[in-house]
């Protein structure tokens, strides 16, 4: 994450050098749009309604934090752009650092969805999925039923605590550089 001269020990005894050119500081994504998905029972047992909610956040938030999203359960769509300088260059990388989001999520880039990083892993590799100007990133986070359903069914469910769903962050997207090391 630091531009630099480099050193990487072998086992022979020989020692590889390679260094990196500059590397742009991290950039913290604190501005989403958020369209959840606030799925409801519907007419029938076998319906089930999803209005969405469209929100703008200059900070992230659990769902039960949001306004009008406060029993919501369902799917939410994070949006952002973060634009890089016109240096960014195939030496260039990032992760996608997502702090705290609960429960399962996906990752789009410039419309392109990222490889998943692992159910435990909240810090993404973007790889060469970054172009200089701007760039759109996607955060689709899934919840579990449960805040819906303590409101629905609260004879049921009412004794089930509140969960904090959602994209909850930090999230910053932090650049790297790459180098052959020879």
């Amino acid at each position: 994450s630091a531009g630099g001269d480099y050193t990487a020990p072998r086992a022979d005894g020989t020692v590889l050098h390679a260094t990196v050119g500059p590397v742009p500081p991290p950039f913290a994504l604190d501005s989403w749009t958020l369209n959840a998905e606030d799925w409801q029972p519907g007419a029938t047992a076998t319906q089930t309604r999803k209005p969405v909610v469209s929100v703008s956040l200059s900070a992230l938030a659990p769902w039960s934090s949001i306004p009008g999203l406060e029993n919501s359960s369902g799917v939410g769509h994070y949006r952002t752009t973060v634009t890089l300088p016109q240096t960014w260059n195939r030496a260039l990388g990032a992760t996608l650092s997502l702090g705290t989001v609960n429960d399962t999520f996906r990752v789009w880039v410039n419309g392109r969805l990222v490889p998943p990083a692992g159910i435990l892993a909240s810090a993404i590799d973007l790889g060469g999925l970054l172009t200089p100007g701007q760039n759109g990133i996607e955060v689709e986070v899934a919840t579990t039923l449960i805040n819906r359903l303590r409101v629905v069914t609260p004879q049921v469910y009412g004794i089930a605590r509140q969960q904090a769903y959602g994209l909850i962050g930090p999230v910053q997207l932090v650049p790297y550089g790459q180098a052959v090391a020879r």
